[in-house]
């Protein structure tokens, strides 16, 4: 038995989204919960990503900033006995890494996924984490590469009775509101946050008058470029450290379908729509429809105006709402965080 806590170093690609970083900090709160003593860091793109990064947890940044650190640079200066690398894998990052190696390996496009199998470079990890169910997970992987998997499940913040608390009273949230919450997740995809905000802003006004106790907050994200004005019975914020919570006190959320945000709106059981966006690694629309195809949620593409009418048509109807929330009565989902720390202390164990 190891004596002394072990160290990880996270890699958590954040250009523009946050993903890996939200995914990695999951695993590290399970972690610390196992071994209280764990050294823990992160090493992220850029300073918005950082200022996501808790204050229990050292982070090094690759660029834009005076004391930015390169990845070689960092993996020397942790010496980590664990580094994990999510969903991206370059052969130069997994050669700097020269302790034991664990990936987080999410569904991805069949493309993405073959490109990855024939680079080899999951030879090279000690431990593949799966955050989906294995049925939910359709890809093959080769028999030498199963060996050395673990198909946790999602790896998902989970909400907290506290943290919901402080949100009512940092919202002004009381009993009976009608809390609509909106969210690009990091917000750096512009594109697509454009396009969700375009629509999110038609609708609002269509919502508006007839709902009386509406509290709209819309979470532009940390990475966003995005000034929006807010319009009447709506609070906009760049961004929001306990969103998990936000949800899991809204009466209906407008998201894209990262897999962060679809994962905490089905923890914390929220009626939702999805508009989904288009992402390099992952077809978000193809997540977001295994929700409705449940009951759990409604997935919208078009043009912004005609989704906006029908986002409008379902905030409005108490039988839709009303009609998710009880599909969610059957849905049973197992979180992965604490399976997926203990194998990774079980490489140092």
């Amino acid at each position: 038995m190891r004596a002394e806590a072990p160290r990880l170093l996270f890699q958590a690609h954040s250009r523009r989204g946050l993903g890996h970083l939200a995914r990695g900090l999951n695993l590290a709160r399970a972690v610390r919960d196992l071994a209280p003593g764990a050294a823990i860091c992160f090493h992220v793109s850029n300073a918005g990503a950082a200022s996501c990064c808790p204050a229990p947890y050292r982070c090094l940044i690759a660029h834009g900033v005076a004391d930015a650190m390169p990845w070689p640079d960092a993996v020397e200066a942790v010496a980590p006995d664990i580094t994990v690398f999510d969903t991206v894998l370059r052969p130069h990052d997994v050669a700097a890494a020269r302790s034991r190696r664990a990936f987080v390996f999410r569904k991805q496009h069949e493309a993405r996924h073959d490109e990855l199998l024939a680079s080899g470079l999951l030879d090279q990890m000690d431990l593949v984490i799966v955050p989906h169910a294995e049925e939910e997970f359709d890809d093959p992987l080769p028999t030498h590469i199963r060996r050395r998997t673990a198909f946790v499940g999602p790896i998902v913040r989970l909400p907290s009775a506290d943290a919901q608390a402080a949100l009512r009273r940092k919202y002004g949230i009381a009993d009976g509101d009608f809390i609509l919450t909106s969210t690009v997740g990091g917000g750096g995809f512009v594109e697509t946050a454009s396009r969700l905000f375009e629509t999110v802003w038609v609708a609002h006004a269509l919502i508006a008058p007839l709902v009386p106790r509406l509290r709209h907050i819309v979470v532009l994200g940390p990475q966003s470029t995005h000034t929006m004005a807010a319009l009447p019975g709506m609070i906009v914020v760049q961004s929001e450290p306990e969103l998990v919570n936000l949800l899991a006190l809204s009466s209906l959320v407008i998201a894209e379908g990262g897999y962060n945000t679809v994962n905490e709106v089905r923890a914390v059981k929220a009626p939702a729509v999805f508009l989904p966006g288009t992402r390099t690694y992952d077809d978000q629309e193809q997540r977001v429809r295994g929700l409705e195809a449940l009951g759990l949620a409604d997935v919208l593409v078009g043009p912004p105006i005609e989704m906006a009418h029908a986002l409008a048509a379902i905030a409005t109807s108490s039988d839709a709402l009303r009609g998710m929330r009880e599909s969610y009565a059957a849905d049973r989902v197992e979180p992965g965080n604490r399976a997926a720390a203990q194998r990774l202390l079980d490489l140092v164990r």
